[in-house]
């Protein structure tokens, strides 16, 4: 992966970024969802067959791998949440980090944070690059830097 393949990336998590916070959440709705329909499912089952000890095993089994996937699932997502506001703390006190901010999580036109900032675009963008080189460091560690594997 070359440098520049580094930043794309840091780009692509960073504009992500709301939307990953925004899954957990959903995911959380599913979980909860998921877990009362399996309840669902084990007390028809015993209306159904009350004679039987044990609901249908490989429904149950299914019905716990979806939760188990789910809950994966959400857990990958809180890691990686966690760990892109752990890399932006590190930048979060520079003057440019601003262009992070508004950039990426506030959806904001780099021309109009160039007005806010009073810089030029030609500025901003070489700042921008720089905080995205030093994000991918943080991701990436020496990756980062040599472009390589």
């Amino acid at each position: 992966m070359t440098r520049n393949e580094h930043c794309n990336d840091i780009e692509l998590l960073l504009s992500s970024f709301e939307c990953l916070k925004r899954k957990i959440e959903l995911d959380k709705q599913d979980i909860d969802d998921l877990i009362k329909e399996g309840k669902s499912i084990e007390a028809n089952h015993r209306l159904i067959n009350p004679n039987e000890w044990n609901p249908d095993i490989d429904d149950e089994i299914r019905h716990k791998q979806r939760i188990r996937r789910r809950e994966r699932s959400m857990l990958n997502t809180e890691r990686l949440v966690k760990k892109v506001e752990r890399i932006i703390k590190e930048v979060e006190n520079d003057k440019y980090y601003y262009v992070i901010q508004m950039h990426y999580f506030e959806e904001k036109g780099l021309p109009e944070i160039a007005c806010d900032m009073q810089v030029s675009i030609r500025t901003l963008i070489n700042e921008r690059t720089r905080l995205l080189n030093k994000l991918s460091i943080f991701v990436y560690g020496a990756r980062a830097l040599v472009g390589g594997e």
